[in-house]
């Protein structure tokens, strides 16, 4: 979703990936011990558990292209709190939401600190009144939804209004340092792109994050490349594969006036995206990262380097 050396706009191509039928009945699959991180879930059913393992083993080794195994995932399912919303997540049809929905449902619950995302998720969902949503675990499947697989009109409503109000939680405050990040394929392309910035005008377009949502990107971290890697749901797209640096620019600019949250058109937007491009105002990343939209306007740099895949 952000930009390649000489490519303003990202192809979005899917990648066509042929259905598998596996027999269930003679998979190998990690014990209960090994999947929980080596510690057995006292809390979990033998269902959940059973369930978790089946997922686990299709989200490493098959990959397959719709979620039609609603006996096995009933028993996950079960964190979306509402019937339609449940049912639609049941239904989804496009490869890149089904397999992050598949590695949400699986993926355990992190012991560190929650974001301050995630804490504006679960205050905004115990402050509103009959919120479709139980728990931030619940939003943050749900973003993967796609409006129109909806069925009920009246849940379908809702569900955009509040998944607007939601994200409308996490903008921009005054005078926040934004990031907007390029890939390169070699160090001299991304040489170049630092020369490009430093010796013209002085301007960006596209997509970009705050700088609160990267700042992995400033420290230390070996980690790094990969990380903004899946934030900005780069991984997605067969193009990006090819690259081994990304630049980094750190600036300020009117962003009141230029900068906005790019929904798509069931959103209200004018585009109607496809995945990776949820339309809904965050990345495809499993974990929550808001992104933002520039129209072409003046910036000052604050900061400008490159980082090398490890």
């Amino acid at each position: 979703m952000h930009e390649v050396k000489k490519n303003t706009e990202i192809s979005t191509t899917k990648q066509q990936i042929k259905p598998q039928v596996i027999d269930v009945t003679k998979m190998t699959i990690p014990d209960n011990k090994q999947l929980l991180g080596g510690q057995p879930n006292n809390s979990a059913t033998a269902a959940e558990i059973r369930a978790k393992q089946w997922l686990t083993f299709h989200v490493q080794n098959v990959r397959t292209s719709s979620l039609d195994e609603p006996q096995i995932l009933e028993n996950l399912i079960t964190k979306v709190s509402n019937e339609a919303l449940r049912k639609s997540i049941l239904q989804t049809s496009e490869d890149g939401r089904i397999n992050s929905i598949k590695e949400l449902l699986i993926k355990s619950k992190s012991t560190n600190t929650p974001s301050s995302e995630e804490l504006d998720v679960n205050n905004y969902i115990k402050t509103t009144k009959e919120s479709l949503f139980s728990s931030f675990e619940d939003f943050n499947l749900c973003r993967f939804i796609k409006p129109s697989s909806i069925e009920d009109k009246e849940v379908r409503e809702k569900f955009i209004n509040e998944m607007m109000q939601i994200r409308e939680l996490h903008n921009i405050k005054p005078g926040e340092h934004m990031v907007k990040c390029f890939l390169a394929t070699s160090e001299s392309d991304a040489n170049q792109i630092i020369n490009d910035v430093n010796s013209g005008i002085k301007t960006v377009n596209g997509y970009n994050f705050r700088k609160s949502d990267v700042e992995y990107l400033f420290q230390e971290n070996n980690a790094a490349f990969d990380k903004l890697y899946k934030d900005a749901s780069l991984e997605h797209i067969e193009e990006n594969k090819k690259a081994k640096y990304l630049v980094v620019i750190e600036y300020s600019s009117d962003t009141d006036k230029f900068t906005s949250i790019p929904y798509g058109k069931e959103y209200g937007g004018e585009k109607d995206f496809d995945f990776p491009n949820l339309g809904n105002g965050y990345t495809a990343s499993l974990e929550l990262k808001p992104e933002f939209y520039d129209k072409k306007h003046p910036i000052t740099i604050h900061d400008i380097f490159k980082i090398q895949k490890k």
